[in-house]
């Protein structure tokens, strides 16, 4: 059993760094009434169809994904999300994203009657291969370490879906397994790794197939633009994109000069002025596609309007869309109800909503993805044990060791200091009062005196708790352990380790648990704390 405090009741007014803040929470009704009146039949479904079918067929989906395949049809609507390929299923928000997408796909469905399939955007074309390689993981005995893989035959630039695993994955999962916390879902988890991350598959593929096995009971599609006649069902957006290759980054631009705080203007995209919002690939390198005097430049080739253009018409899969093109291929390929972001991205879907309009496509709605922090059943015994509230535990060593400082503080130094205090404030301005009546500049001596006083004191207060602290008897690695684990390097769990950190606290239902928690009306980032111990 699990339960899920919202973070700003967990925290109070005192959330500390590395906590997500809350974002805006949405009416369902917006949803239920997009559900209701989406018009699926302008949408290449019986193509996509086919493709779905036969690419989740290769990658092992079960029955609940070809069954939701099997029932697309012209009254079928989808929840998408979508999340570069990381190593071993990526950090824990893109799991989170996937919970919220087939949630939020269930519930909509109950409430219209219609079908509402979730569906996953593996993001392949990406290759950006940094921030893909790497996953936090959390060891045994509680430490955080980064696990790493690099192909010997990758080649920077390349797009991750053409990125092929060789030998080396071997070793990043014996890593793995020699630092994962024993117990049932533990293994099991192991079990879908060594079945997901093969030698001589791709990287995407390698990634589809662990997300799907993750959530094949749940009916979860996964969709790869790489996968063979995806790109002919949008490549007239990129056409479009073509014609007019700098309408879409003028836009971009100009609604960027819109945004009118500096944290909002550098996640704001901004794209250079001579820079169309697609790439094209060369000899397997993904370079940007750049324009000058009606010329089309990518690395170091040059190309005409009209050759660019053939290209697109012959090999689309060359070509593949920028942050600012991507959601709008999306749309234009589905009717899609929503699209579950981040925060980062929420913004820069809005920013964008003018390209939407460029190229005539229906926007689905940027719902924001459910956020969590977990607690582990460690933090809870050191929090009991130490006789500390559990949301400090989240605070820094010191910061720990003075908030429990004042707490334990004797009684009887503090009420004599609060009695010396209160004797010199009340005397010394009584003495004032009187004090005036004879010689009133001596009312300034007499106030700077006494604070004089109370400096004194306060700074015998300082070094007695200072004192007091220096002889609690905290075991500073215990603490360390759980702060590596709530606030890795000061930054949200979410984002730095990854499933194989959190299975075994949730246990056998509590991931199905977690997955009910992403619900609509509950997107704001909240703590989730174990209620029994599950072969953690």
């Amino acid at each position: 059993m699990i339960k899920a405090v919202p973070a700003k009741i967990f925290f109070g007014d005192q959330r500390p760094p590395g906590i997500p803040y809350d974002t805006d929470i949405l009416d369902l009704d917006i949803l239920i009434d997009r559900t209701n009146r989406l018009e699926p039949s302008g949408y290449p479904l019986q193509s996509l169809k086919d493709i779905l079918q036969r690419e989740n067929k290769c990658i092992g989906a079960g029955k609940a994904v070809i069954d939701s395949i099997r029932m697309i049809d012209n009254d079928t609507v989808f929840i998408i999300c979508g999340q570069q390929a990381g190593l071993f299923g990526g950090p824990l928000y893109t799991i989170y994203k996937a919970m919220h997408t087939v949630r939020l796909s269930s519930i909509l469905s109950g409430h219209t009657g219609r079908k509402v399939i979730p569906i996953f955007w593996v993001a392949s074309d990406d290759h950006d291969f940094q921030e893909v390689k790497s996953l936090g993981i959390r060891t045994n005995d509680g430490c955080k370490i980064r696990v790493e893989y690099t192909p010997e035959g990758y080649i920077n630039g390349s797009p991750i879906g053409e990125i092929i695993i060789d030998d080396g994955i071997f070793e990043a999962i014996d890593t793995l397994v020699k630092h994962s916390i024993p117990g049932d879902e533990s293994e099991r988890f192991i079990h879908i790794i060594r079945t997901a991350w093969q030698p001589g598959r791709s990287w995407s593929d390698a990634f589809a197939i662990q997300i799907s096995k993750i959530f094949s009971q749940y009916g979860l599609l996964m969709l790869n633009p790489r996968w063979k006649g995806v790109k002919e069902l949008f490549k007239n957006i990129m056409t479009a994109e073509l014609s007019n290759p700098l309408a879409s980054s003028m836009l971009v631009n100009k609604e960027a000069d819109k945004f009118k705080t500096s944290k909002e203007r550098k996640k704001a995209i901004r794209k250079p002025v001579n820079s169309t919002n697609l790439f094209f690939e060369i000899d397997g390198i993904r370079n940007p596609l750049l324009v000058n005097n009606n010329l089309f430049r990518a690395g170091e080739s040059t190309f005409s309007k009209e050759e660019i253009l053939g290209f697109i018409h012959s090999t689309p899969n060359r070509f593949s869309p920028g942050a600012v093109l991507r959601p709008i291929c999306q749309d234009a390929l589905l009717p899609a109800v929503a699209t579950i972001s981040g925060p980062g991205e929420r913004l820069y879907l809005e920013q964008i909503n003018p390209v939407y309009k460029l190229f005539n496509v229906d926007r689905s709605i940027s719902w924001p993805r459910a956020s969590f922090t977990i607690i582990d059943r460690r933090t809870i015994r050191i929090s009991k044990k130490e006789q500390i509230p559990l949301e400090r535990m989240f605070l820094d060593m010191n910061r720990i060791r003075l908030e429990h400082a004042r707490d334990t503080f004797p009684v009887s130094i503090k009420d004599k200091l609060d009695a010396i205090e209160s004797a010199i404030d009340r005397d010394f301005d009584n003495l004032a009062e009187h004090i005036d009546t004879l010689d009133s500049t001596l009312t300034k001596s007499i106030i700077k005196e006494k604070g004089k006083m109370l400096h004194t004191i306060r700074g015998i207060r300082d070094r007695a708790l200072r004192a007091h602290k220096s002889a609690l008897k905290i075991t500073e690695n215990r603490f360390t352990l759980s702060s590596y684990f709530l606030n890795p390097d000061g930054g949200p769990q979410e984002r730095w380790f990854g499933i194989d950190a959190v299975i075994s606290i949730l246990g056998g239902n509590g991931f199905d648990e977690l997955l009910k928690l992403t619900s609509p009306k509950e997107e704001h980032h909240r703590i989730v704390i174990p209620e029994k111990n599950n072969n953690e």
